[in-house]
C-alpha cells in the first residue's frame, strides 16, 4: 500500500488583513478583521485614567435643619430701662410702628403666653426664660418663621449692649436657605434698630 503524503494545511491568516479589493463594500476578510478589533478594543483598559464618580443629585453634606442669626447693638440707656421697655409687651406698639397691639397673657415668668400683630399678621408665642434686667426668651409658636427669640442685656460703658439672636427650623420648607438667613437678618436688625431710636429720641 502506497503511502500518502500528507496534506499541508491552510494558515489562516493573522487580523487585521488590508482589503484589497476593488469593491465598494468590504469583503468578508475585512469585515470580519473589523468586528474582532472592535471587540479587542473594548477591553482594553486605558492607562492613568481617574476613576469617574457616579452624579449624585443631592449634596454629600445634609441640609441645615435650622438656622440662627443673631445681632448685637449699643443702647444709650440703662439696662434696667431696656429691660422696662423690653417685658412691658403691652407698650410695644409705641416703639414699633409694625407692631399694632401686644399683650402679655399672664405674669411675667416662663410658660406665659404673649401675643401681637405686626403687618396684620398674628403672631403667639410662650416665654421660656425671665431673668430680669438680664435676659428673654420666647418661643414663636404661631406666625411668620416659627422659633426662639433671645435678648440678652449687659452694662456697657455709658450705656448697654443688647444682642438679639433668632433661630429658625427649616425642616419640611421648599424655601432658599440663604434667603431665609438674609431676611431673618434684616428682621433682627430692624428689631435692633427700632429699640436703640427709642432711647435716642428720649
Amino acid at each position: 500500500m502506497a503511502l500518502q503524503a500528507p496534506r499541508a494545511r491552510r494558515r489562516t491568516p493573522s487580523f487585521p488583513i488590508p482589503c484589497r479589493c476593488a469593491r465598494s463594500s468590504p469583503c468578508r476578510v475585512c469585515s470580519h478583521a473589523r468586528r474582532r478589533s472592535r471587540r479587542r478594543s473594548s477591553r482594553i483598559l486605558v492607562p492613568n485614567q481617574p476613576p469617574t464618580i457616579p452624579h449624585r443629585s443631592s449634596p454629600l453634606t445634609p441640609p441645615p435643619t435650622s438656622i440662627a442669626i443673631g445681632a448685637c447693638t449699643r443702647v444709650d440707656a440703662s439696662p434696667a430701662a431696656i429691660w422696662t421697655c423690653l417685658i412691658d409687651i403691652a407698650c410695644w406698639p409705641q416703639w414699633h410702628d409694625r407692631i399694632s397691639a401686644s399683650n402679655l397673657l399672664g405674669p411675667a415668668q416662663p410658660g406665659s403666653a404673649l401675643c401681637w400683630r405686626e403687618h396684620e399678621t398674628l403672631s403667639v408665642a410662650r416665654l421660656t426664660c425671665v431673668e430680669p434686667g438680664r435676659r428673654l426668651e420666647w418661643d414663636l409658636l404661631q406666625g411668620p418663621w416659627p422659633g426662639q427669640h433671645r435678648w440678652r442685656i449687659e452694662e456697657s460703658a455709658g450705656g448697654a449692649l443688647v444682642c438679639h439672636a433668632r433661630s429658625l427650623a427649616v425642616v419640611g420648607t421648599d424655601q432658599d436657605v440663604a434667603k431665609l438667613r438674609e431676611r431673618l437678618l434684616v428682621a433682627v436688625n430692624d428689631w435692633n434698630g427700632r429699640l436703640r431710636a427709642r432711647f435716642a429720641r428720649s
